[in-house]
C-alpha cells in the first residue's frame, strides 16, 4: 500500500474506533461505514451522478435490515474508498481487473466475528463490452426506476426431523433481481457492487477464522437457523455457488441490480452464528 493510503487507513481506523466506542451495544448488526477517499473514476466512465458514500451507506443498511434481530452484540466497521488500481497486498492474477475488493483487518467477540475491514473501489475498473461505465445511482435508496423484479427459488435438501425417515426438499430463495432499468443496460451498477463486498466483511473472508472454521469446501446450515442440514457450495473466492445470489463471483449481466437473497443471508447468519436471519427480504418498490 503506498504511503498516502497507509494514512487515509490509519485515519479511517481512528475515526472507526471513535465512532465504535459512541456506539451503544444492541442485539443486532451495525456497521459503521468509514470513507478513506480517493480520486473516483473519470466522469467518462460513470453515469448518473450519484455518490459512492450514499450508495455504500444505503448497502450497509440493507444488510442491518437482514440481521436487525437477534445473534447477540455485532458491530463491523468498514474502511472504503477509491483506489487507482487494487494495492498489491489485494495480489491476484488480476487485482487490477477487479472492480472492488475486501480485506479483513480484525476480529473479535464471543462468538468471534469479523469486527473491521478494508474494501477498496477500483477508480479505473475494466470498462469493455459487458460494462460500458459504472451506474451511480442519484436516488439509491428507490428502486423504483427499475421496471421489472425477479426471483430465483431452488429445492434443497435439509435433516429430517427427529425419529422420520426422510423429508421433502424446501424451496430457498436464491436470488432477487432488479433490471429493465433505461439508460443503464450497459453499466456495473455500484450499489449492487457495494452488497456484495460488504457481504464479504461480514464473514464470507477466507482470512476470517469464523469461515475457516466450517468450510470444508461446503459450509453446513446448523440450528437454531432454518433450513437445518443444508449444504451451500463456496469456491475459493470465497463466492457461493448459487448463480443467482448476491455472493456469487460478481460478474453479473450489465444492466442488473442483484439483491440480497435468502440463500445469502442464511449463509453468512451460519457463518457468525447469528440465529435469526430475516430471510423474506423487502419489497423491491422501496429500498433493496
Amino acid at each position: 500500500m503506498n504511503t498516502k493510503a497507509r494514512q487515509m487507513v490509519r485515519f479511517g481506523l481512528l475515526a472507526g474506533f471513535l465512532a465504535l466506542a459512541s456506539q451503544p451495544a444492541s442485539a443486532a448488526l451495525k456497521i459503521i461505514p468509514v470513507f478513506i477517499g480517493g480520486d473516483p473514476p473519470p466522469a467518462t466512465n460513470v453515469i448518473g451522478g450519484g455518490n459512492l458514500q450514499e450508495i455504500f451507506q444505503v448497502a450497509a443498511e440493507s444488510w442491518e435490515r437482514v440481521f436487525k434481530r437477534g445473534g447477540g452484540n455485532w458491530t463491523v466497521t468498514i474502511y472504503y474508498g477509491w483506489t487507482n488500481g487494487l494495492p498489491i497486498e489485494f495480489a491476484t492474477t488480476t487485482e487490477n481487473g477487479l472492480y472492488a475488493q475486501e480485506k479483513l483487518i480484525a476480529e473479535g467477540g464471543n462468538p468471534v466475528r469479523m469486527t473491521h475491514s478494508l474494501v477498496y473501489f477500483n477508480n479505473a475498473p475494466p470498462l469493455d463490452s459487458t460494462f460500458q461505465n459504472l451506474f451511480m445511482d442519484p436516488t439509491p435508496r428507490d428502486n423504483r426506476k427499475y421496471l421489472r423484479y425477479t426471483t430465483e427459488r431452488q429445492e434443497v435438501d435439509v435433516a429430517p426431523p427427529q425419529h422420520s425417515v426422510d423429508v421433502a426438499p424446501q424451496q430457498l430463495n436464491i436470488g432477487r433481481v432488479l433490471s429493465e432499468n433505461p439508460g443503464t443496460e450497459n453499466s456495473l451498477d455500484v450499489l449492487s457492487l457495494c452488497l456484495h463486498e460488504i457481504g464479504h466483511s461480514l464473514g464470507l473472508d477466507s482470512a476470517y477464522s469464523g469461515f475457516r472454521a466450517q468450510f470444508t469446501g461446503l459450509v453446513r446450515v446448523t440450528a437454531p437457523r432454518p433450513y437445518v442440514g443444508m449444504f451451500i457450495a463456496i469456491n475459493n473466492g470465497p463466492h457461493t455457488w448459487f448463480d443467482s445470489s448476491l455472493m456469487v463471483q460478481f460478474q453479473t449481466v450489465a444492466g442488473l441490480r442483484p439483491l440480497i437473497s435468502a440463500a445469502d443471508a442464511l449463509l453468512i447468519a451460519q457463518l457468525n452464528s447469528f440465529d435469526n436471519p430475516d430471510l423474506d427480504g423487502l419489497p423491491w418498490e422501496t429500498n433493496p
